[in-house]
């Protein structure tokens, strides 16, 4: 292998290799080369003799970006936006497309989640998990709720009240669960010391498209503001919040207010085009905002658990401060 050069050419690396008087052009661009970060891909690409200039060639894209971010202006945002970009593009239009399940997609979103947890984390003294083992239970931080005297709402129950039932008995809360769309509701299957109400929580009060694993999807449901809901029950504060929304987390997040904001959420995340109503997956800056609001708010984490039947759910546990 010969000499390798390489210049700024509209905020991307063009790699000229030669060899043997053969001249090659390679563009790394910011959405492509940090792919090739991984040793995992690197390894994938120089297995083959015959693919070794094109092997050199990227790992000077890498070693290069690496020692002159700031020189070419990518800042860790946009690196950051470029890769999800990669993984998890708008342009993709798939229902519930999440992402593929390759060794270096999972560990990009591995990283994704523990490096939002290092971020915002804080501790919690008395940590347990209510509810069923694996899908269903949350960790709950009791250092500061006063059993049998805390208000907890549960959004999305898809008629499996296992979490509700824990929550009274384990803290005896009260307890209200919202869902919009399991449709009309029999008050003999709802179980005894939890209520029930056919709306949905949202950011702002409108009756919308619904999907729904019990044959309502297409039909309009009721959402209303989580401070609509409060006023309504005659509830002042909420101590624990439950969501399991499928991605409607992201506006509960973005309505809630300093005045009202429950002192606990657990929730779980959702980058999937979730039943395809999105028409893409989250996007880098929505996710950003959810964590910005969630910290404005005063929220810190003090668990978290990735799915692992589903790489792009995430379940949360944060507490105000």
């Amino acid at each position: 292998m010969g000499v390798f050069e390489a210049q700024r050419a509209h905020q991307r690396l063009v790699v000229v290799a030669r060899n043997d008087g053969q001249i090659r052009f390679f563009t790394c661009t910011a959405a492509v080369s940090p792919i090739f970060r991984s040793k995992a891909m690197l390894m994938k690409i120089c297995t083959k003799a015959k693919r070794k200039l094109i092997c050199a060639a990227f790992v000077l894209c890498m070693f290069t970006i690496k020692h002159r971010e700031r020189e070419l202006g990518f800042s860790k945002s946009t690196v950051g936006r470029s890769l999800w970009d990669v993984y998890l593009p708008a342009t993709n239009t798939d229902a519930d497309y999440c992402t593929e399940r390759d060794a270096a997609s999972l560990k990009w979103l591995r990283g994704i989640y523990s490096s939002q947890f290092a971020r915002s984390r804080t501790t919690c003294d008395s940590l347990v998990r209510i509810g069923p083992k694996g899908d269903g239970g949350k960790m709950v931080c009791l250092d500061r709720i006063q059993k049998y005297s805390c208000v907890a709402y549960s959004l999305g129950s898809r008629l499996d009240f296992s979490f509700e039932v824990a929550v009274r008995e384990y803290l005896g809360c009260e307890v209200y669960t919202f869902d919009c769309t399991v449709g009309n509701v029999s008050s003999t299957i709802v179980p005894t010391g939890v209520s029930f109400y056919p709306w949905c929580i949202g950011g702002r009060e409108e009756k919308k498209i619904i999907s729904s694993d019990f044959g309502h999807t297409g039909d309009f449901g009721q959402y209303y503001p989580l401070d609509a809901i409060m006023q309504k029950l005659k509830h002042n504060k909420v101590h624990l919040l439950k969501m399991d929304i499928e991605r409607h987390e992201v506006a509960v997040i973005d309505c809630l207010k300093v005045d009202y904001a429950p002192d606990q959420l657990v929730f779980e995340t959702h980058l999937h085009n979730a039943y395809g109503i999105w028409n893409r997956p989250l996007q880098h800056h929505e996710w950003l905002g959810m964590w910005k609001k969630l910290n404005t708010l005063g929220y810190r984490l003090f668990a978290y658990e990735p799915n692992p039947l589903c790489p792009c759910c995430c379940e949360w546990s944060a507490q105000r401060t």
